[in-house]
């Protein structure tokens, strides 16, 4: 956790595999934060945290889809 920090108070997050159908799972990307209610926070958040993040995330998801379909396969 960033104590004192000017952008978040804390951060988690975890992988979930859960069920979708017969010989299917579906992998979730889950992730919590606790961001300071600040000027500067609230702009860092959405102008670059966010979008960056979503892309790292994406990016890091199709790649275990890959490796996972291709191991599969």
């Amino acid at each position: 956790y960033y104590n004192n920090s000017y952008l978040a108070a804390g951060f988690d997050g975890a992988f979930v595999l859960e069920p979708a159908g017969l010989g299917r799972t579906r992998l979730l990307a889950r992730t919590r934060a606790a961001w300071a209610d600040t000027t500067t926070s609230r702009l860092a958040r959405g102008l670059l945290l966010s979008p960056a993040h979503l892309i790292m995330e994406r990016g890091m998801l199709r790649g275990i889809r890959k490796r996972a379909e291709g191991a599969a396969g």
